[in-house]
């Protein structure tokens, strides 16, 4: 029988973690207020890219669509790490975001460990960056929309034009796909 931790056996094996953003979480705005204590400024996130997985639209969650991330051996994206500072902040991030058991079928999102595969922003010793991937590609089930787009173009834009336009590049969407 698989053991049960408490809460302060989990948070005291908790390993120190950053956390691969690409979509909603690649500025302050998209990571605060999910349930985290941690306020996060744009001097605590690092731009960086994953090898490895392609950006799109496959994560759903019904009726809509966001970002996810498709293992792809030829493919990157860009997006920024920052660090988690507490188990429970980890816990709340992954409930936000669907990654989590408790929503069975309609888990949109599992975390792995990407820490190899970051270029651009050395990973400290002892430490692992999680990004959020989907198993398959569910772009083709639900709707996008235009105010998400918005909201993650407009925290790509933060980073200037460079990031932006790699951004777009590698599966980022730009709010002219409405019109």
């Amino acid at each position: 029988m698989k053991k049960r931790y408490t809460p302060k056996e989990r948070a005291a094996m908790f390993k120190p973690t950053y956390f691969f953003g690409y979509g909603s979480l690649i500025a302050p705005d998209g990571i605060n207020y999910r349930g985290m204590r941690k306020r996060y400024k744009t001097e605590d996130l690092h731009p960086c890219v994953l090898k490895g997985f392609k950006r799109s639209m496959c994560g759903f969650f019904e009726p809509r669509n966001f970002y996810g991330l498709l293992k792809d051996k030829k493919s990157y994206c860009n997006g920024v790490i920052f660090e988690v500072h507490s188990w429970n902040d980890y816990r709340r991030l992954l409930g936000s975001e669907g990654a989590t058991s408790i929503y069975r079928k309609e888990r949109t999102y599992w975390p792995i460990d990407v820490t190899y595969l970051i270029s651009g922003w050395k990973v400290p010793k002892r430490h692992r960056v999680i990004a959020l991937v989907c198993k398959q590609n569910k772009s083709n089930l639900g709707k996008i929309e235009r105010s998400y787009v918005h909201r993650c173009y407009k925290a790509a834009d933060i980073w200037g034009k460079d990031f932006r336009n790699e951004f777009l590049k590698t599966g980022g969407v730009a709010p002219k796909f409405f019109k």
